[in-house]
């Protein structure tokens, strides 16, 4: 794709998010667009420049960023057009409203959360004894590691029960709504599915098992068919 476009005598590239999260995935546009200023060889000095680049464990670590002022005075200078929504549509969608929705935890879940909690700030709190040598720290840091996961994992699990009753509320207020629900559990988008099921409430679900090729026509299905009231999301 790069040679082409670099031949090309006009080459128009368009996308919402031209810079996903970092600078350096800025650098292959601007070596598509901007040939006779960007080179291959000029990688080293793009990642030095602007993503404060330095050698890690891993080899070149281009993850940061630095001197951002300059790189977007150089993208809308040369080559970037940016359009706000403001700016192109007819009617603007409605403002977002946020909302911190509390739900209950399961009591005995919620009892284990307390516990491991404690252990880990017991652990805490033996990690500052100057005293521990470096294999017991180790060790220490470890099991506060592997309790951090645990914790992790039971908060999805807690709310389960919550999030479900929340979910079908919304639901059945308005028997045409449809919902888009996102969630880093695998075990909670499974319990919400089986939920959605046993109540005749037809979904598609994405996670990181969905093939490619099928995500773009359940987003499709999801559009269009009136019936699917539901898309189920994973954002992990």
């Amino acid at each position: 794709t790069v040679p082409l476009l670099q031949k090309a005598k006009r080459a128009i590239c368009l996308t919402g998010t031209p810079l996903l999260s970092r600078p350096i995935e800025s650098f292959t546009t601007l070596l598509s667009l901007l040939p006779e200023v960007f080179a291959e060889k000029d990688y080293r000095v793009f990642a030095e420049r602007y993503c404060g680049a330095k050698v890690g464990p891993l080899g070149l670590d281009v993850s940061g960023c630095t001197n951002s002022s300059e790189l977007k005075l150089i993208l809308e200078s040369t080559v970037m057009v940016r359009r706000l929504k403001e700016n192109v549509m007819d009617e603007m969608l409605p403002e977002k409203a946020r909302e911190i929705v509390l739900v209950p935890v399961d009591s005995e879940i919620n009892c284990e959360i307390k516990m491991l909690l404690r252990e880990r700030s017991d652990i805490g709190s033996m990690l500052k004894d100057n005293e521990l040598s470096m294999a017991e720290k180790a060790s220490l840091k470890i099991e506060q590691r592997n309790i951090s996961m645990k914790l992790w994992k039971l908060t999805g699990q807690g709310k389960i029960g919550g999030i479900v009753s929340h979910l079908m509320e919304v639901l059945s207020k308005d028997t045409e709504r449809k919902v888009v629900v996102f969630a880093h559990h695998l075990e909670v988008m499974d319990a919400i599915e089986r939920a959605m099921h046993s109540n005749q409430i037809e979904l598609v679900r994405i996670d990181g098992n969905t093939p490619k090729a099928k995500r773009q026509t359940f987003v499709d299905q999801f559009q269009n068919d009136s019936e699917l009231r539901m898309i189920l999301l994973s954002i992990t």
